[in-house]
Order: structure tokens, then C-alpha cells, then sequence
């Protein structure tokens, strides 16, 4: 009887073994899905700077200074909609707005498009209150754009 004992109390660790295994999984969980959270608000705000043109081949490309106004798209841990904005004559022109990926690990923005018989991806990589980043013309990859910007002073992350 004693045996049968000991056989049914090892049995009743099975469950409490499987309890803290998947509140151990659930934890790693949550935090890289907080780490992801936090790393995705470094790029939310306001950005601002210079999108130069540098395919000869399209005489409607400008020279362009630019505002990116980029925040959290709902609904998505790993996504962010950039409205974009030109400056002519000291104000905001709209120019569009485009729904972008955020890659944490390697610290990018990635925004694919199509606008009329155009079809690019834009790629950026952020490195703190900097941005770079690039407008390649698909199929092909032919580089359209280098875009810098920095973060504005009086645009703190958003959440």
C-alpha cells in the first residue's frame, strides 16, 4: 500500500512540473513581446531631413526636404504607418502615407509600394535619433532615393 502511495505523489509532481514549464515559456514570451513594444517606440515620432534623388532617369524626381510623422499601426506589434510631408515654401505638403514594417533585431523600417506603374520598397535603418535610408525601384533594385533624417527635438517617442 505504501508503494502505491509514493507511485500516485510522483504522479501529482507531473502536473505542477508542467505548470512551471509553461509559466516559464509564457514569461519569455511576454518579454520579448514587451522588449518588441519598447524597440518599435524608438522609431514613433516626427523625423526630419533630406530625401535626395539620384535616378537621373526620372526628370519628375526632386531633391526634397521631408518630414516623416511615423506611429504605431493598431492592431500589429511589428508595424507603423509613416505619413510623409515635403516642405515647399517653409510648409508640409502631403506626399503620402505608407504602412511599413519594423524589424527589432535588426533595427529597420521596410515599406513596400505601389503608386500608379511604380512599385518600390523602402528601407531604412535606425540607429537611435538617426535614420537612413534608401528608395529602391522594383523589379530591378534600381536605387531611386537616399533619404537621411534625424528625430525632431520637440517630438518625443510615442507610445
Amino acid at each position: 500500500m505504501r508503494g502505491d502511495f509514493k507511485l500516485t505523489s510522483a504522479w501529482a509532481l507531473v502536473p505542477v512540473a508542467a505548470l512551471l514549464t509553461l509559466s516559464a515559456v509564457l514569461f519569455a514570451a511576454v518579454s520579448n513581446l514587451r522588449q518588441d513594444a519598447d524597440s518599435l517606440s524608438k522609431v514613433l515620432g516626427d523625423w526630419e531631413g533630406e530625401s535626395i534623388c539620384v535616378d537621373k532617369n526620372r526628370p519628375a524626381c526632386k531633391n526634397e526636404h521631408v518630414v516623416y510623422h511615423i506611429t504605431k499601426k493598431d492592431g500589429e506589434t511589428d508595424a507603423v504607418t509613416v505619413r510623409a510631408d515635403k516642405i515647399v515654401n517653409g510648409k508640409p505638403e502631403e506626399m503620402g502615407t505608407l504602412d511599413c514594417k519594423h524589424d527589432a533585431a535588426k533595427s529597420t523600417l521596410t515599406c513596400e509600394f505601389t503608386v500608379n506603374n511604380t512599385h518600390g520598397v523602402f528601407e531604412f535603418i535606425v540607429r537611435g535619433d538617426e535614420m537612413e535610408g534608401t528608395l529602391k525601384i522594383l523589379p530591378a533594385g534600381t536605387l531611386g532615393r537616399k533619404i537621411n533624417v534625424k528625430r525632431r527635438p520637440d517630438a518625443s517617442p510615442q507610445k
